[in-house]
């Protein structure tokens, strides 16, 4: 039963595009943190409960996933404090040059 959830959640992530998104850079993915160590304190600690052994697998799909995010937006944000620290401006949301006044 907890598989069929698993991948029916999984593949809801990748039709609806949201898995691409969480690998978009973005501060928000910081709070990923959470997920990651409520994914990662069951399976490797057994604290609070015990997973299943086919639970496993599932268990670290979602903590790369988590921790593929967490870490694309951390570089990112130390690339910007980088830049700014050197005095090269950059577009917020995608890391280029900001556009020329009037170019849309």
């Amino acid at each position: 039963m907890e598989l069929v959830l698993f991948l029916s959640a999984f593949a809801l992530l990748f039709v609806s595009r949201d898995l691409q998104a969480l690998f978009r850079p973005r501060t928000s993915n910081l709070l990923l943190a959470i997920p990651t160590f409520t994914v990662l304190l069951p399976v490797f600690l057994s604290y609070p409960l015990q997973v299943p052994v086919v639970l496993v697998v599932p268990h670290l799909i979602y903590l790369a996933v988590f921790v593929a995010a967490v870490v694309i937006s951390t570089v990112r944000m130390l690339r910007q404090r980088t830049d700014k620290s050197k005095g090269i401006v950059t577009d917020d949301t995608e890391g280029r040059p900001p556009k020329a006044a009037g170019a849309g």
